[in-house]
């Protein structure tokens, strides 16, 4: 297949996906229930060949995803789920204690950044009140938290601060990949990263990476299929910095399904549980 005989570019594919979600957006869940990854390929059913074999590919080490609604906040918002599952679930019991540890010490970064955290207090508890909660809580019950609009858009507006503050505190390390504010770290920050709605590039994947010392794994799934070894999804991980991350922080990989404009929340087969990911009581 040659690039003029594709029948949808990566822009069309995003707009198309842009129209669906604007007409579902305020009936849909803002983090739907686990799906087999075969349900994503009535998305490209007409004709978009190279997706639905990227997809079938994808499904040997990804078998489940979970949707995060198409509102612009769907990178902040499915890495929350995602990280939460991931503490709600880990066999390591002292995880979840250095991580609510590391949390309140995030209050350091936001006043550094020249943020006043009187504003920011309702984000911050509402964040670290479930996190402590945890322990009491089963994967329905965190799906329901994230699913209360409240709840759930305290934990985004929280991570879009906490990613921003990393940024605004190290404008030397990304200031070189701002092109649209002329290298403004300030102006990109309130522009893209504190604004709630607005869709999230990799500078904040790189920022909140670093700024929590959690890795994210991204998968590609984009239209290219020029050569049959394409079928298979760009992955890159994003590691914390090893210089100064905490080395007690040892957090299993968060892993998103970007496709074009979008990010949902993908399951490895390594990382699933025994059981079926279950989200009913």
């Amino acid at each position: 297949m040659t690039e003029g005989s594709r029948p949808y570019s990566d822009e069309q594919i995003a707009q198309h996906l842009a129209n669906v979600q604007d007409e579902a957006v305020e009936g849909k869940a803002l983090i739907g229930p686990s799906e087999d990854l075969e349900a994503l390929k009535a998305e490209y059913d007409q004709g978009c060949s190279v997706y639905q074999r990227k997809i079938t590919a994808l499904k040997e080490q990804y078998p489940r995803f979970r949707r995060s609604r198409g509102d612009g906040n769907c990178f902040f918002r499915a890495f929350g789920f995602a990280w939460f599952e991931a503490l709600l679930t880990s066999k390591d019991e002292q995880l979840l204690p250095r991580t609510i540890k590391h949390l309140e010490g995030t209050k350091q970064l936001l006043e550094a950044a020249g943020f006043e955290m009187v504003a920011l207090e309702e984000f911050y508890d509402l964040t670290l009140d479930l996190l402590r909660a945890l322990p009491t809580h089963t994967r329905p019950s965190l799906l329901s938290n994230f699913n209360d609009p409240e709840t759930s858009n305290a934990i985004v507006c929280y991570l879009r601060f906490l990613t921003a503050a990393h940024v605004r505190t190290h404008p030397d390390d990304f200031a070189p990949f701002i092109e649209e504010a002329n290298g403004d770290v300030a102006r990109y920050c309130e522009r893209t990263i504190e604004a709630f709605g607005q869709e999230s590039e990799g500078i904040a994947v790189i920022a909140l990476v670093r700024a929590l010392h959690v890795p994210i794994q991204v998968v590609y799934l984009d239209g290219r299929g020029n050569d049959p070894s394409s079928d298979e999804a760009n992955i890159h991980t994003f590691n914390p910095d090893e210089e100064k991350r905490d080395a007690t922080m040892i957090h299993p990989s968060i892993s998103l399904l970007y496709r074009p404009g979008h990010y949902d929340l993908l399951y490895s087969r390594d990382s699933m549980p025994s059981e079926p990911v279950n989200d009913t009581e």
